[in-house]
């Protein structure tokens, strides 16, 4: 059994080691024997960054989000704890050969986001829950659009979504958006539609 977790989080900046994760989301999901995609169970976690997180005015202007809202949001412990129950129930951390395969949308910032904020929690064992490398979904997408990438504006989520006839049901830069329409790219290019 193959087990994916498509994840996508929202930062206050684009330095791991210097700012916060303010939401984690995704989905986990089974590869069957047929390649079809089974989904297990879906999380959203709004999470506040740690007291000693840089919080980047233009990260909350990508987000949208406000410092009061995300400092009102569920301590960082207490979310590492819903997110580690989530996974644990997929895999055992403790067997180097059951671990779950990290999905995301240009992989490795929400990867080594996680595997940082992981270690901030105080887990120091991210790599026993994930294999690594990260699937990048956007790796993928652009082997299967060498052809038509001068086509596209740029290689944005939502633009290689829209290329796809994917629409959001939601704002882009909203982590429970990004992972589905990542998921959705993830589902066609597998199948080779």
């Amino acid at each position: 059994m193959i087990k994916l977790v498509f994840t996508d989080v929202e930062t206050t900046g684009l330095d791991r080691n210097a700012n916060g994760i303010v939401q984690i989301a995704g989905s986990v999901c089974f590869l069957n024997d047929d390649n079809s995609v089974e989904e297990k169970e879906s999380f959203n976690f709004n999470v506040a960054p740690f007291p000693f997180d840089k919080v980047e005015d233009k990260a909350l202007e990508v987000t949208g989000l406000t410092r009061e809202q995300i400092a009102a949001y569920e301590k960082p412990l207490n979310v590492y704890s819903k997110f580690a129950g989530v996974v644990n129930k997929y895999c055992d951390k403790y067997n180097k050969q059951d671990k779950l395969f990290f999905v995301g949308y240009n992989a490795r910032f929400d990867y080594d986001f996680m595997r940082t904020w992981f270690e901030k929690c105080g887990d120091k064992y991210f790599g026993s829950y994930f294999f690594s490398p990260p699937i990048d979904v956007m790796n993928i997408a652009i082997v299967n659009l060498i052809k038509k990438r001068h086509m596209l504006l740029n290689f944005k989520l939502g633009t290689v979504a829209e290329h796809y006839g994917i629409t959001s049901e939601g704002m882009l830069h909203d982590a429970d958006v990004d992972i589905e329409l990542t998921k959705r790219i993830f589902i066609k290019l597998f199948k080779g539609e």
